[in-house]
């Protein structure tokens, strides 16, 4: 999905500490691509033609712009905690559903998400060095695979 020549432009990067039992987009379609870590926990995807996918403690999904899907966190488990950066894209990632893109992400994975994340969070913007630490990641990412 990641390894096509596309450009890609982080937008927001956010750390999520979870305590209520979902997050929907049902009524309305996500509004960006996004990537996320689970760092704790597990989330369960249950996309509005049923489909279910479930992601623990070290998975990375990918969540595509324009889907109808609701965040199940499993909080009866423990605590749920989660990185995600939504970013946007010249061209179409043709996905409805949310995918796993690596289960028991690499220590460089969870490294450069981490990294992201805490210099990047809730910026107002990108610049040049977040965009080439998003591309860096997303080449971790893609050689996991």
């Amino acid at each position: 999905m990641f390894n096509k020549e596309h450009n890609f432009i982080p937008v927001k990067a956010l750390k999520h500490h979870w305590t209520q039992p979902f997050f929907s987009y049902m009524e309305t379609p996500r509004p960006d691509y996004g990537i996320m870590l689970v760092v704790n926990g597990q989330i369960d995807f249950v996309s509005s033609q049923k489909f279910t996918l479930s992601a623990m403690t070290g998975d990375i999904v990918f969540l595509p712009k324009n889907s109808y899907y609701e965040a199940r966190f499993r909080i009866d488990l423990g605590d749920i905690d989660n990185y995600l950066i939504n970013f946007e894209s010249d061209m179409d990632l043709d996905c409805a559903v949310p995918v796993l893109l690596a289960e028991n992400a690499s220590f460089e994975c969870i490294d450069l998400f981490r990294e992201f994340v805490d210099k990047f969070h809730n910026a107002e913007s990108m610049n040049l060095h977040s965009k080439g630490l998003f591309y860096l990641l997303l080449d971790s990412i893609s050689s996991q695979k």
